[in-house]
């Protein structure tokens, strides 16, 4: 049972951004959706970027596909932050 996730999104290339668009999101939302996890059991999502455009894509993804009806979402710029914030909930540190 996984409490929390954290999602490092941080040093892709710029190809790499470059390639990441609103289908890509969808495919990934959509095999999300699909596994078979305990959606009740997450507690937080973090998503770390310091870029706009994967910043975009990730309250894209966040708002259509994250089901999970206990899970706080946030993004923040650095790992260090994610960290904090996951660690400040007793269920996850």
């Amino acid at each position: 049972q996984n409490k929390f996730v954290l999602c490092d999104f941080l040093g892709l290339d710029t190809d790499c951004i470059w390639a990441m668009t609103i289908d890509t999101t969808d495919q990934i939302g959509e095999h999300d959706i699909q596994a078979n996890i305990n959606r009740e059991a997450l507690r937080k999502l973090a998503l770390v970027t310091d870029s706009g455009k994967i910043r975009e894509l990730c309250r894209y993804y966040t708002d259509r596909y994250i089901i999970s009806p206990n899970a706080e979402v946030e993004i923040f710029r650095t790992l260090q932050q994610a960290w904090a914030w996951v660690r400040s909930d007793p269920e996850c540190a």
